[in-house]
């Protein structure tokens, strides 16, 4: 759950990832962005090369 911020615009996005093995975006707030949601402590793969946490 990353974090990616557009300077310009001063905007904040968490990059989410689905489901469906597709990433997505998420609009918050900077008092949002002081923190982690999830540590990653495995990654692999399923069927079809779909990636998972």
């Amino acid at each position: 759950m990353d974090v990616v911020s557009i300077e310009k615009t001063n905007e904040l996005f968490r990059l989410i990832y689905d489901v469906k093995g597709r990433f997505t975006i998420h609009r918050i707030t900077p008092e949002e962005a002081k923190y982690k949601l999830c540590k990653v402590r495995a990654v692999g793969t399923g069927p079809k090369s779909v990636p998972y946490l």
